[in-house]
C-alpha cells in the first residue's frame, strides 16, 4: 500500500513559508505510489506462482489524518481476517549514501525480525523499530489487528515542501528497496499466516 495524495498549494499540514505554490510531493509521496506499481507489476508478471493472493492498494486523503486507509478497514472489500500481513511504503525515495532502510512496525509480529534480517540485502543496512502506530496508513490496518510493517527512507529538509520534487529522487536506491521488498514477500509467502502480536509498551 501506499498514499497518492499530497497537500495541493500547501495550507494545512505545510512545512513551507511563502506564497502558493504547488506541492508535488516526489517523496511524499509519489516514491511510495510507484512502489506499488512497480511490486504490482512484478507479481503480475514474475514466473512462479505464490501461495497467497496480493491486494495492491493506493490511498487516498491520507495527509488529512489516514482517511482513506481508515475507510477502507472499516468498509473492506474482503474480511480483515483473511488478510496475511499488510506493507506501507511511505517516502520511499530520498535514500543516501550509507543510509538505512527503516522499517517501522516489527512489533505487530513476532516473525518480523527474523524475517526481515534473513533477506539478502547487501545495498543498504536496515533499521528495526517496533513502533507500530506511526503517522502513516499502516496503523489503521494494525489498530483493527493485522500484522503491519512500514517502509521509508526517513524525513529531509523537503518534507511537507514544494521543494519534494523529482529532481531529489534516487531512482536508483528505490529499485534497490523495491528489489529487497520483492524478495522479502517471496520470503514470506513461503511461511504459514504472520500472527498478530499486541506489544506491551
Amino acid at each position: 500500500m501506499g498514499h497518492y495524495d499530497h497537500l495541493g498549494y500547501g495550507g494545512e499540514g505545510s512545512m513551507y513559508k511563502g506564497p502558493r505554490k504547488i506541492h508535488n510531493g516526489a517523496d511524499d509521496n509519489a516514491s511510495g505510489t510507484a512502489a506499488v506499481l512497480e511490486l504490482a507489476y512484478y507479481f503480475l508478471n514474475n514466473k512462479p506462482t505464490e501461495k497467497y493472493n496480493y491486494l495492491f492498494i493506493a490511498f487516498s486523503a491520507e495527509e488529512k489524518g489516514l482517511l482513506g486507509s481508515q475507510y477502507f478497514v472499516q468498509n473492506p472489500t474482503i474480511p480483515l481476517s483473511e488478510l496475511n500481513f499488510a506493507l506501507n511504503m511511505d517516502m520511499v525515495g530520498r535514500m543516501e549514501k550509507n543510509m538505512d532502510l527503516t522499517i517501522e512496525g516489527v512489533g505487530s509480529s513476532l516473525v518480523w525480525k527474523s524475517s526481515l534480517n534473513e533477506v539478502d540485502c547487501d545495498a543498504f543496512p536496515l533499521k528495526l523499530k517496533m513502533r507500530e502506530d506511526g503517522p502513516s496508513d499502516h496503523t489503521a490496518f494494525y489498530k483493527m489487528g493485522v500484522p503491519a510493517l512500514h517502509f521509508w527512507t526517513g524525513k529531509h529538509k523537503d518534507y511537507h515542501k514544494p521543494s519534494d520534487d523529482i529532481e531529489k529522487i534516487n531512482f536508483e536506491a528505490e529499485s534497490q528497496i523495491i528489489s529487497f521488498i520483492e524478495s522479502f514477500l517471496l520470503k514470506m509467502d513461503d511461511l504459514e499466516k504472520v500472527e498478530f502480536h499486541l506489544r506491551k509498551k
